[in-house]
C-alpha cells in the first residue's frame, strides 16, 4: 500500500461514523496509538481497520505501512506534535532533581 493510499484510508475512516473508535490511546509514555475501526468492509473480510504508531519527529510523515492481516492496516507516522510532551517530561523530571539537591552557598560581594 503506497503512502498516498493509506492517507486516503485514514482520511475516509476518520470521516465515516465508527462506533469503538478510540483515537490517542496511549500505551505507556514513550508512544501513542491512533486507532481506526469499523471501517468499509473488505470483500469476503472483516471490516478495514487501522493502527497508527505516532511517535517523536522533526516533520509531520506517514512510515512503515503494512497490512500484517488482510484488511487490517499497521503504519507509523513522525509528529513533532509529540515531541512537546516528550520534552515537558524531560523538563519535569530536571526541575525535580535541581530541587532535590542542596543550594550551593555563594559569597556576597
Amino acid at each position: 500500500m503506497t503512502k498516498l493510499n493509506m492517507l486516503r484510508l485514514i482520511d475516509n475512516l476518520s470521516r465515516r461514523r465508527l462506533k469503538n473508535t478510540k483515537i490517542w490511546e496511549k500505551f505507556g509514555n514513550s508512544y501513542r496509538l491512533m486507532l481506526f475501526t469499523n471501517g468499509e468492509g473488505c470483500w469476503n473480510g472483516p471490516d478495514r481497520s487501522l493502527k497508527v504508531k505516532l511517535r517523536c519527529g522533526l516533520k509531520t510523515e506517514l512510515t512503515g505501512v503494512d497490512e500484517p492481516s488482510r484488511c487490517e492496516y499497521a503504519a507509523l507516522m513522525y509528529t513533532p506534535l509529540l515531541c512537546l510532551e516528550e520534552k515537558l517530561e524531560e523538563i519535569k523530571q530536571k526541575l525535580e532533581s535541581m530541587n532535590q539537591e542542596k543550594p550551593r552557598s555563594h559569597d556576597e560581594l
